[in-house]
């Protein structure tokens, strides 16, 4: 059972990708997201999402399908202002044609900075 410093959610997710001023793909999906705070400035959490994918600038069908994704993070407040990020994770692409299915793989790593008069800053 979860507790003041753990979060569960289960989200309805609808996603669009554009190249250029083109819709490319539109997805659709859910997502359960696990959060525990450790500390006041630790933070670790895992997610993992299920999508239907539709291209949008192909006449056939055969790149729709399947998306899902697991990925794993951890979030380190450095100080008040600046926080540290680091994100790994998997995932498989299953679309209709086999010859375009994946798996990928990825580690993020970034910095946030809370700049003065309400500006916030990513690296």
């Amino acid at each position: 059972m979860p507790d003041k410093h753990t979060e569960l959610t289960w989200l309805g997710v609808v996603r669009q990708h554009w190249i250029g001023s083109h819709p490319y793909t539109r997805d659709h999906g859910l997502r359960l997201s696990a959060n525990r705070r450790f500390s006041p400035r630790l933070r670790l959490g895992a997610q993992a999402a299920w999508y239907e994918q539709t291209h949008l600038r192909r006449k056939n069908d055969l790149l729709d399908g399947t998306l899902k994704d697991i990925s794993l993070d951890a979030t380190l407040n450095l100080t008040p202002t600046m926080q540290g990020t680091l994100v790994t994770g998997l995932s498989y692409g299953c679309p209709r044609s086999v010859q375009w299915r994946n798996n990928d793989r990825w580690v993020r790593l970034g910095v946030n900075a809370a700049l003065p008069r309400g500006f916030n800053s990513r690296w």
